[in-house]
């Protein structure tokens, strides 16, 4: 009797890239840790941030953080693109809701959803779609999206009065202006802006580039910092210096990933030095840590704790809303900061995986999980160029803080998608090199 040869099938080799990323986001995660009980937890304690720590919780995050880059090393091998979408996964997703676990006394909840939405994930290197080519004018692409983002361009800044702040560029004033704009903003115009802001004008730029029409290029970005001068929505802001860093940086999908975790570990030191001796108030470490990172996980919990008991099944949803109603005389955002924080009119944002609890329980959990990785399995397939990584990106950190379905419509990654499907793809598949000017 012959016995099979299974070695091929234990062991594999895991790619050096690959392994820096596991580093990279492990250092990140100490970084984050010392950052919430000396940082976070004294300066923002009233929101409910709490330092309550525990070895035993402390050791088994660790343990999952290592159980995930396990699974996604062995079904992500030899997929650069997901692989890098898990590691900033496990940055956005897992780490905040693991520290809030070991050292805020989170509930198990929250962290176990988290974590099943990244054991899930990586199956996505086991999809495989065939999306036929469609063939398409390929010259001038950029111009020619630029020439049509101008019309909703001048129609928000016709509705606002084009109202610039430009304070917000020194991160100041930022509610005040958000609130100005909320007043003149609404319907289509509202759609418009979040269409141009998350989609059009990220993909005109990148367009410009690879296009060679580096002059060209300006225009975008001149029009997305315009956006965020009239709006103070940071997300903006950030977008577009992130679409420009990974469309410049890094030769593969995980090198790119790699050099944000290396940009953001260094800046996360350097950050409390300049507010305390620069700017003498939390501005760096309170927008873009707490912010950005710890707040959704925060509101996460929120979500979490009060629809543990009861679910909304998509009544906010603008399809079921026909069907089910709503308990609720407002938005379920509104309703969650008035319970938890006793404020009115401040709308907390969840993200992908606590809308799938509020509307469906564990089940939505993993509905969401299974829709989220079916998705970038799709996206895979596109095969889009690196240069559009930023974009990805921007997408990714979207699902932290907005509901699933809302991502499509609103975020604009529909159009995204179709812009995929017929304009942007190239004989030279995702793996083609970056365009960079010479």
């Amino acid at each position: 009797m012959n016995i099979p040869d299974l070695s091929g099938t234990i062991q594999w080799k895991i790619k050096k890239e690959f392994i820096a990323g596991f580093g990279f986001c492990a250092a990140c995660f100490f970084i984050l840790s010392l950052y919430y009980v000396l940082l976070i937890v004294p300066k923002y304690n009233y929101m409910g941030f709490a330092y309550m720590p525990s070895v035993s919780r402390t050791i088994l995050t660790w343990g999952l953080f290592s159980l995930l880059f396990g699974i996604a090393f062995k079904l992500l091998k030899n997929e650069g693109f997901l692989f890098s979408i898990f590691i900033l996964l496990v940055f956005f997703f897992f780490i905040p809701n693991a520290i809030l676990f070991s050292y805020g006394h989170a509930e198990f909840s929250p962290l176990i959803a988290n974590t099943i939405f990244l054991i899930i994930f990586p199956l996505s290197g086991l999809i495989r779609f065939r999306i036929p080519e469609f063939k398409t004018f390929q010259k001038g692409n950029s111009a020619a999206l630029i020439l049509f983002a101008l019309i909703p361009f001048a129609w928000i800044l016709f509705k606002t009065g084009a109202a610039i702040n430009f304070n917000t560029l020194l991160l100041k004033e930022i509610y005040e202006t958000r609130e100005e704009f909320s007043k003149h903003i609404s319907g289509i115009a509202n759609y418009s802006f979040h269409l141009l802001s998350k989609c059009i004008l990220p993909v005109a730029l990148v367009l410009s580039f690879t296009e060679k029409k580096y002059k060209l290029a300006l225009i975008p970005v001149l029009m997305l910092l315009v956006l965020y001068l009239i709006s103070g929505n940071k997300l903006v802001y950030f977008s577009t210096l992130i679409v420009l860093f990974f469309y410049f940086i890094g030769k593969s999908f995980t090198a790119k990933v790699n050099s944000f975790l290396f940009l953001i570990a260094l800046l996360m030191m350097i950050f409390p030095f300049i507010d305390n001796l620069l700017l003498d108030q939390p501005v760096l470490s309170g927008t873009f840590i707490n912010r950005m990172l710890f707040i959704p996980a925060l509101l996460n919990r929120f979500y979490f704790d009060f629809f543990m008991d009861h679910h909304l099944w998509f009544a906010e949803s603008n399809l079921f809303s026909w069907f089910i109603h709503s308990p609720f005389d407002k938005p379920a955002g509104f309703v969650i900061i008035e319970h938890f924080w006793n404020e009115e009119g401040v709308y907390g944002n969840n993200g992908i995986v606590s809308d799938g609890f509020m509307n469906a329980g564990w089940p939505g959990v993993f509905l969401f999980a299974a829709g989220f990785t079916v998705l970038f399995s799709f996206l895979k397939s596109l095969r889009l160029s690196q240069s559009y990584f930023g974009v990805y990106f921007s997408y990714v950190f979207v699902f932290l803080s907005a509901p699933f379905f809302s991502v499509f419509i609103t975020g604009g990654l529909l159009v995204f998608i179709l812009f995929g499907m017929f304009f942007l793809r190239s004989d030279e598949g995702s793996y083609r090199k970056n365009v960079i000017p010479a």
